[in-house]
């Protein structure tokens, strides 16, 4: 447990697992539809609504294999929603080649980046007289 006022290093693997983390706590709130499946080093997000970067397959680490990432990709395609594949860097060049064979394109990267506030500031900032959960 690390001391009030103190942060932990983040590194991209971490930030990674926290937004898989985060798409599952999503998808429990949004009803039957949808969904989240792992494959290897690959995760699927599957919420329903139509927009490609909320369903599809995340590549947790660089050493995603197509194999894992087309088996995921499979079953988004089955619900028939626009979906993306969200690739870090440093994947193998197989990934690229199977989001062409599946007629994807290349977009504008999305980086991914976050900072860590000490515990105090995010307790604090929870308790606005605006925010309502």
């Amino acid at each position: 447990m690390a001391r009030a006022g103190t942060t932990r290093t983040l590194t991209a693997d971490r930030v990674t697992s926290a937004l898989v983390d985060d798409g599952v706590r999503l998808v429990r709130g949004l009803g039957a539809g949808a969904s989240t499946r792992t494959a290897g080093d690959a995760s699927l997000m599957i919420t329903g609504v139509p927009i490609p970067t909320l369903n599809g397959v995340l590549t947790v680490r660089p050493t995603a294999t197509a194999a894992d990432v087309g088996d995921l990709l499979d079953v988004v395609a089955r619900h028939n929603l626009p979906h993306s594949i969200l690739m870090r860097p440093g994947c193998r060049s197989e990934l690229v080649r199977l989001a062409k064979q599946r007629g994807m394109v290349k977009d504008d990267p999305l980086p991914l980046m976050a900072v860590l506030l000490p515990s105090d500031r995010i307790r604090q900032a929870s308790h606005h007289a605006n925010l309502a959960i």
